[in-house]
């Protein structure tokens, strides 16, 4: 199975080429980081390939789904109210770029492609364009035959590498505040309760839940 994971680099996109190097596919990781400033997990000593290149690239997207069987789509512009300030690179990456990483998929022949998404509908950049990139998902799905299209709304996750900044989440926050011996910051009471999900778990049942729909 030669898989390709765009946005590969990052802390869910490693995951994803993790769980895919341990049952043996060819692996190719494209992000816009280049190979110089990428951790040396999770390739290990597995040959995985990596094309640095942007999803608002046509051409680049095509060379390298040539000849994939899935392509894994994890890349996008992330933030809150960081990304209120960035509205129209929000709307190229997320966007835009998604139409890019599906037409380039298409024309390369690629049998399946998954995207990444989010369940909650809040007012900012971040989650309207990704709502926008799934609600194009469905019409490719719907319109496209030959290609499967399927998608899964992540939520909370967490694991190794996930960055500490610019926009914080809470166990790097809790992590780096503990090795550090600084206060742990907590909001309200302290009682609040938030169901989190491993990123490697994550990993192991976008593939498995993508395969399945294949019938494999």
């Amino acid at each position: 199975m030669r898989s390709v994971v765009v946005g590969g680099s990052g802390f869910l996109g490693g995951a994803l080429v993790n769980e895919l190097c341990s049952r043996g596919d060819e692996v190719t990781v494209l992000d816009v980081k280049p190979m110089s400033t990428t951790r040396v997990e999770p390739w290990g000593s597995t040959d995985v390939a990596h094309v640095q290149g942007d999803i608002r690239e046509p051409d680049v997207l095509r060379r390298t789904f040539r000849g994939a069987d899935e392509v894994y789509h994890m890349a996008g512009k992330l933030g809150t109210t960081e990304l209120e300030r960035e509205r129209h690179v929000a709307v190229e990456v997320n966007v835009l770029g998604t139409l890019n990483v599906f037409d380039a998929a298409l024309d390369a022949g690629v049998g399946s492609v998954f995207l990444a998404c989010k369940p909650n509908a809040w007012d900012n950049a971040y989650s309207i364009t990704k709502e926008a990139a799934e609600r194009f998902a469905f019409t490719y799905a719907r319109d496209n035959h030959e290609m499967r299209v399927r998608c899964l709304r992540y939520f909370n996750a967490y694991g190794p590498h996930q960055a500490l900044g610019p926009v914080r989440k809470m166990i790097p926050t809790f992590a780096a505040c503990a090795l550090r011996g600084t206060p742990i910051p907590v909001f309200g009471d302290g009682r609040q309760t938030v169901d989190l999900i491993l990123a490697d778990d994550l990993a192991r049942i976008t593939i498995d839940y993508l395969r399945r729909q294949q019938g494999r």
